[in-house]
C-alpha cells in the first residue's frame, strides 16, 4: 500500500493516524501544524495536573 507498512492486523497506519488526529482534535481542540507555538497535548504535562497517572 503506497509506502505504508501494515500493522500486524493489516490496518494501514494512515487510518490509525487519522483516528488519533480526530480524537485529539475533539478532546483537546488541537490540530497539528496550525500553530508553531502551541505544544502537542500528548507531548506535554504539568506537575500540577490533576490526573494521578501522570505523576
Amino acid at each position: 500500500m503506497g509506502g505504508e507498512r501494515p500493522c500486524p492486523m493489516e490496518i494501514p497506519f494512515l487510518y490509525l493516524t487519522k483516528k488519533l488526529c480526530k480524537e485529539v482534535g475533539e478532546l483537546y481542540g488541537f490540530e497539528a501544524g496550525m500553530s508553531l507555538e502551541e505544544l502537542p497535548p500528548l507531548a506535554t504535562f504539568s506537575l500540577e495536573d490533576e490526573e494521578e497517572f501522570i505523576r
